[in-house]
């Protein structure tokens, strides 16, 4: 067994290609595959720290992780953009370093409800709405192996994964 932690949609092209037997991974909750078995739902928000002004006259300073993320694509050709768009200020490949940035008042980002912190304001309006995600199992082309299977089966049996997320 081979264990990797890489953004999802890295995740979903090794599937695809092969190169992957089973993946843990995050998607739009309307971008889930017939095959794909949901592990828990959630919302995307718009955060900052309250102490950020956002000036809509000038681009959004905007906390990203990497390149291969797909909140940040999706943030970046969302309708309607704020009026003056966005300025990516930090890529970041980790949830840690991206609420630290939020926490230090360096942008606005996208995150999931299981990630929020009290400390955080949700930006309610002046930005597109986000889309709910889902967490998925999604096997890859040789699924049909007992082993795959039972991995799969572990996988989705796991009662944390059920639990809703903590109250912020």
């Amino acid at each position: 067994m081979q264990i990797g932690v890489v953004q999802s949609r890295v995740i979903s092209d090794r599937l695809d290609r092969g190169e992957l037997d089973v993946g843990v991974l995050q998607v739009f909750a309307d971008e889930r595959r017939a095959d794909d078995v949901t592990l828990a739902s959630d919302a995307l928000h718009w955060v900052k720290s309250p102490d950020l002004a956002i000036d809509t006259g000038k681009p959004i300073p905007l906390l990203t992780f990497d390149q291969d993320c797909f909140y940040r694509d999706w943030a970046l050709h969302a309708e309607p953009p704020p009026p003056s768009g966005f300025q990516i200020v930090m890529e970041c490949a980790s949830i840690a370093g991206i609420i630290s940035a939020v926490g230090a008042g360096l942008g606005v980002t996208l995150l999931n409800a299981r990630h929020l912190q009290p400390d955080m304001e949700i930006i309610a309006n002046g930005f597109p709405t986000p889309p709910d995600i889902a967490y998925v199992v999604r096997t890859g082309r040789s699924a049909d192996t007992s082993a795959v299977k039972a991995l799969a089966r572990t996988l989705t049996s796991d009662a944390d994964w059920h639990r809703p997320p903590s109250p912020r």
